[in-house]
């Protein structure tokens, strides 16, 4: 609905300039209508750009995945295979930028593999993994499932303890030790 919009109005525009330039060429203002006409051209080339390009999510998913690889080539790795998780903690970001500072940070290459309707992209550092998974759709792909697997297998103790704590008290992970407060929400679910 938004690019019919964009549409009815960048239609209009391209209206109004051929009108301002027909007026402007009757009265004799040749410089200035060639300014109109020009920006008439320009305007209907763009219109004519936006409704012949392919909206559907493959055409996106392909687009926006040529756009990081050609962008990030540098700091890509490509790999054939799956990366296998080793790594206690996988944390999912949102978003490919942040990927690259962390990438940068931990001056880590990114590990790229696609799968049909997915690419993963991967930082790893010595116990943490950090996932970008770019999805033609919302469902979850083959490599989401075994990450979201390894996840909940290494998790699972951990849960149990933080569902027990009822007071704040201090607990150790691996080598780190963490403050844990439950707070109750107006549901009387508990949070940490």
């Amino acid at each position: 609905m938004k690019n019919e919009g964009k549409t009815v109005v960048v239609s209009i525009v391209i209206l109004v300039l051929f009108f301002v330039s027909f007026v402007l060429f009757m009265n004799d203002l040749i410089n200035y209508s060639m300014i109109t006409i020009s920006l008439t051209i320009l305007c209907m080339i763009g219109l004519f750009i936006n409704i012949f390009t392919k909206k559907d999510a493959h055409s996106n998913y392909v687009r926006k995945l040529k756009q990081i690889l050609k962008t990030y080539d540098s700091d890509i790795v490509y790999s054939d295979e799956e990366y296998i998780i080793t790594e206690k903690d996988v944390f999912f970001v949102k978003e490919i930028d942040d990927l690259i500072k962390a990438s940068n940070e931990l001056e880590s290459p990114i590990i790229y593999f696609g799968e049909e309707t997915s690419s993963n992209f991967i930082v790893k550092s010595d116990d943490v993994l950090l996932v970008y998974i770019l999805k033609e759709n919302e469902d979850v792909t083959d490599y989401e499932h075994y990450i979201l697997k390894h996840i909940e297998n290494t998790t699972g103790s951990k849960k149990v303890v933080l569902n027990n704590i009822t007071e704040e008290t201090i607990i150790k992970l691996g080598e780190k030790f963490y403050k844990i407060t439950p707070m109750k929400n107006q549901f009387g679910m508990v949070y940490y």
